[in-house]
C-alpha cells in the first residue's frame, strides 16, 4: 500500500474508529485537496478498508482496523 493510502489511514487511526469522517475533515488533517482525499479515500473503498455513503463521509472497516492493528501503517 503506497505511503499516501497510508496516511489516509492514520487520521482514522488516531480518531475513534467508529467515528464517521468527513472527506472535508480528512483533506484539512492531510494538507491535501479535497479532490484528492476522495481519491484515496475511494482507493481505500475498493479495498474494503474504510466504508463510504452518499453524503462524502468515511469510516474505517473492519478489515481497515484489522490492517492498522497488524502494523499495516508507520504511526510513530
Amino acid at each position: 500500500m503506497s505511503k499516501a493510502l497510508d496516511k489516509v489511514l492514520t487520521v482514522f487511526a488516531h480518531r475513534a474508529s467508529d467515528a464517521p469522517t468527513h472527506v472535508e475533515d480528512i483533506a484539512a488533517e492531510m494538507d491535501i485537496s479535497i479532490p484528492r482525499a476522495r481519491h484515496y479515500l475511494r482507493l481505500l473503498n475498493e479495498q474494503n478498508l474504510v466504508w463510504a455513503d452518499e453524503n462524502d463521509t468515511y469510516g474505517l472497516t473492519a478489515a481497515g482496523d484489522e490492517h492498522i492493528v497488524k502494523g499495516g501503517l508507520d504511526l510513530f
